[in-house]
């Protein structure tokens, strides 16, 4: 039921289409895809990692909108785009973007704000 209203929304316009972005973040040589959604209520968006190696778990990153939080976007709507190898980031065009990457020492995708 969930999946059919967000389906719904996006074909209103009332919600950005998910965005997905094939990277390979752990360097395995396993393409790795990363889902980006957001949501108009709560304002937030949603950033799931699934690796293509079936040994690592999926991870979710979860971003409110607030412009005067570190720890949050600034407004929506944002856009997921490839950064180097093995990056991505989160770009509001309001704020500084989100920047993610895997970090072999953790064996964890890591972000920060600059």
């Amino acid at each position: 039921m969930v999946r059919l209203l967000v389906f719904a929304a996006v074909l209103l316009g009332a919600v950005p289409a998910p965005q997905t972005l094939v990277v390979d973040l752990d360097a395995d040589h396993h393409p790795d895809t990363v889902v980006l959604t957001q949501t108009q209520a709560p304002p937030q968006i949603e950033i799931t990692v699934t690796y293509g190696n079936p040994h690592w778990r999926p991870e979710r990153f979860i971003f409110t909108v607030d412009p005067g939080r570190e720890d949050a976007v600034c407004t929506l709507p944002v856009s997921l785009r490839r950064e180097g190898a093995h990056d991505f980031i989160v770009v509001d065009n309001r704020c500084d973007s989100l920047h993610f990457r895997w970090n072999p020492k953790t064996r964890h995708v890591e972000w920060w704000r600059l």
